[in-house]
């Protein structure tokens, strides 16, 4: 299950700060081409699994960002951690509404 539907506006301001510069159209060509090194040098089973959950980054800064936050994922995970996730154990369905990628990010530290 993919609580996570879109970025909240803090995780917008902190892409658009990080990386908004991937965005622009003069720097498409260098920043299409370090976003698919990023993905060949980082594609894990994992990363690729979670990356389908997240089809609404569309921007080259949004997925750059997601690539990121995804290997910091990996790295603080576990079966038992994906499980209680995956599986709603921590949230109650009126938390849901208010899911933001941040508490997925909470729960893995």
């Amino acid at each position: 299950m993919n609580l996570v539907e879109k970025f909240s506006t803090k995780e917008k301001k902190e892409i658009k700060k990080s990386y908004g510069e991937w965005d622009l159209k003069k720097n498409s060509d260098w920043a299409d081409k370090q976003i698919k090194s990023e993905l060949s040098q980082h594609y894990t089973p994992y990363i690729l699994k979670q990356l389908n959950k997240y089809s609404f980054a569309k921007k080259n800064s949004e997925r750059l960002w997601l690539i990121i936050k995804l290997k910091e994922f990996e790295i603080h995970t576990s079966d038992y951690v994906e499980d209680r996730i995956e599986n709603d154990k921590i949230y109650s369905w009126k938390t849901i509404k208010k899911w933001i990628f941040y508490k997925e990010i909470d729960q893995r530290s």
